[in-house]
């Protein structure tokens, strides 16, 4: 199993892991040290076809992206060196959230981020490694859209996403294919081409309408259907009541949407967390608070999410509140999960481990 380091309140460098869970043996390599403690500093992951785990992440003070990868598979102990991306947006923001896909069938690695004007932006590394010039995706003055991606691995980017932060935006909720070289609606439909960016958000399609109620969406996850079919977890947020978290499904004509559960539990406008399996997203796993602590549930649907049931997932001592759970892409299970267990009162202060259940599958 691969993961990175640990998130503590202390100085914690991007750190490649290697364990075995049957010997409990563990290797580490540091891949940069000097970061600061700030969760938007987290790198992104993608693991190649050739079982060499390629890392992005942003230092110092994600004035920079920089990606190292692997010389051999599943190997910690040896890495390339260092690369810088140097394609980047206008604005002084910076880079955050770095987020890697690869399509085969364009042969393109691409990478999502949060760019200089704290829009959306991404680029694409072609073929002999080249990046091509940065571009932003969408773009609303004064706000940050925060989007979640899934790719299918072969020719699509399958995008959900708001037009800002709950705290300063009444959100709805959109999505957006992009898929030669265009970027279209859940029905086909053509909506613009690369060429055409940046795209004001409220031009994608739009899942949820938070206008006519006032009440905010925020986006946590999206994955696709056997049958091409979007699914998408996001959660609501009514003033003064906690979050709660919803499904949408495309049915083929429209999206429908469905109350899953209530989370229990909030800091800011953050929910426990939730996300979806990306190999069968009528399954998901999620956080929500049940007496005194948060907890890990998995949750499945046969019915596109009209009704559910669910399990609580063994999370060990309790050591605090277990905090956004992911289901791990490429595992033969849907019962393994990972998440977070400690304390985390916010972005820069927080003291948690990151733990995993795995079954025997």
């Amino acid at each position: 199993m691969l993961s990175l380091c640990p998130e503590t309140d202390l100085m914690c460098p991007p750190t490649a892991e290697r364990g075995d869970h049957r010997s409990r043996d563990v290797e580490r390599f540091v891949l940069r040290r000097g970061l600061s403690v700030d969760d938007h500093n987290s790198p992104g992951l993608l693991m190649g076809d050739d079982g060499r785990l390629t890392v992005y992440y942003t230092a110092p003070h994600r004035a920079r992206m920089h990606y190292r990868r692997m010389t051999g598979a599943e190997d910690v102990t040896r890495w390339e060196s260092e690369r810088t991306l140097p394609a980047k947006t206008p604005g002084d923001k910076g880079y955050t959230y770095p987020n890697p896909l690869h399509l085969r069938a364009e042969r393109r690695t691409y990478l999502f981020w949060r760019g200089g004007e704290w829009w959306p932006a991404f680029s694409r590394r072609v073929a002999g490694g080249r990046w091509t010039a940065a571009r932003t995706l969408l773009r609303i003055p004064g706000q940050r859209p925060y989007l979640k991606l899934h790719g299918d691995g072969e020719r699509s980017i399958h995008i959900a996403y708001t037009e800002g932060n709950p705290g300063s935006f009444v959100n709805s909720l959109y999505y957006l294919r992009l898929a030669d070289d265009a970027l279209h609606r859940a029905d086909g439909t053509r909506v613009a081409g690369l060429r055409d960016l940046p795209l004001a958000p409220s031009r994608g399609d739009r899942v949820y309408d938070a206008r006519p109620s006032g009440v905010r969406a925020w986006v946590w996850d999206v994955a696709v259907r056997r049958d091409g079919r979007p699914a998408i977890v996001y959660i609501l947020l009514a003033d003064g009541e906690d979050p709660v978290y919803m499904y949408a499904h495309w049915d083929g004509a429209s999206w429908q949407r469905h109350r899953i559960a209530g989370a229990g539990w909030q800091l800011g406008n953050y929910a426990p967390g939730i996300s979806l399996d990306h190999a069968d997203p009528s399954a998901i796993c999620l956080s929500r608070k049940v007496d005194e602590l948060c907890v890990v549930e998995h949750w499945r649907t046969a019915d596109d999410g009209a009704t559910w049931r669910h399990s609580r997932v063994d999370t060990g001592s309790p050591g605090g509140d277990a905090l956004r759970p992911i289901l791990p892409r490429g595992r033969p299970s849907e019962r393994d999960v990972l998440w977070m267990q400690g304390r985390y009162l916010g972005f820069t202060d927080y003291r948690t481990d990151v733990r995993a259940h795995l079954s025997r599958s």
